[in-house]
């Protein structure tokens, strides 16, 4: 091992926050790497194409949360926050997970819409400055947006909504406080027993909190004894919840198999270019029946299943 490969492991360590283990020597290339250019804007082109449409399609989904465009995983409290009535603010973060195929072109695994991950891989893929990165001056726009979100709130209180059972959620507060710390805003690390309702306002431990930064899953969000009042409270604009947890809607798995009805079925919803995204780009899905498992069975070689969320598959 070079020693400037020791370094920048160290560098990782300890500005991005990266778990210790007897491999952290190996988690990043020790040699320049580059996207080229066709690859590149494969990439970030049919993203943006997709991600204008699956808005599109959340956004049609709320409209009518009793009348579902398509079926999503039951769980508790959903009926509850499909049917939050205030408008759907822009999300602040989404990533989308890209392969490159073998034989030319990429495909996507998954949309993760509500499910928070990797934004220490994308900030140090943007230290390490490789040639077309997609994920370009990531940190600036991550400070930049989460500025808007304060909307000049003087040294608000942010709440990062944490699993208690995931170290690698707490990691990432503390990058997420390093990042955003010029903004004056004061920050708490939550979990679900310490985020409560009292006196119409929201607090962590003994702080009232202006801005909840959620990482916890809105499946999951029943364990937090209070969530019903907290939904009532954002629902008023009482406080800020990024992401809002109907973004749950494009973390489903469900979601790329009604992206393919719509095409098998011509739907006008979709725009020439967004066809051709999904044809592209999305593997065909379909939903599984327990019908088909002779079929899953015989092709397992070529066939991928995953749960409906994908949390942590």
């Amino acid at each position: 091992m070079v020693a400037g490969q020791r370094r920048l492991t160290e560098k990782i360590l300890f500005e991005y926050y990266m778990i210790s283990s007897f491999r952290e020597n190996e988690v990043h290339c020790p040699y320049p790497f580059y996207i080229d250019e066709e690859l590149f804007h494969n990439m970030v082109d049919s993203a943006m194409v997709l991600n204008r449409l699956v808005c599109k399609i959340i956004r049609e989904f709320i409209k009518k949360p009793d009348q579902p465009l398509f079926a999503m995983g039951d769980f508790p409290l959903m009926n509850e926050i499909l049917s939050l009535d205030c408008p759907l603010p822009p999300f602040f973060w989404v990533r989308y997970d890209a392969f490159v195929r073998e034989e030319g072109g990429i495909f996507f695994s998954e949309f993760n819409y509500d499910k928070t991950c990797s934004q220490r891989e994308i900030a140090i893929s943007d230290m390490m400055k490789p040639y077309r990165n997609p994920n370009l001056n990531f940190k600036t726009a991550f400070y930049d947006n989460f500025k808007h979100s304060v909307d000049g709130k003087k040294n608000p209180v942010v709440a990062i909504l944490v699993s208690p059972v995931h170290d690698e959620e707490v990691h990432l507060a503390h990058y997420y406080m390093d990042l955003l710390k010029d903004l004056n805003c004061n920050f708490v690390i939550a979990g679900t027993d310490n985020i409560y309702v009292k006196d119409e306002f929201v607090y962590a431990f003994d702080q009232k909190i202006d801005i909840i930064l959620r990482q916890f899953p809105t499946e999951f969000l029943y364990e937090i004894e209070d969530i019903e009042k907290i939904l009532l409270l954002y629902e008023t604009g009482k406080i800020n919840v990024l992401n809002d947890p109907r973004t749950i809607i494009g973390q489903t798995k469900s979601l790329f198999a009604y992206l393919w009805d719509m095409v098998n079925k011509n739907s006008p919803f979709l725009t020439q270019i967004e066809e051709q995204v999904i044809r592209s780009t999305i593997p065909f899905t379909y939903l599984f029946e327990e019908a088909d498992i002779s079929q899953l069975i015989s092709k397992r070689e070529e066939l991928v299943i995953k749960a409906v969320y994908g949390r942590y598959s």
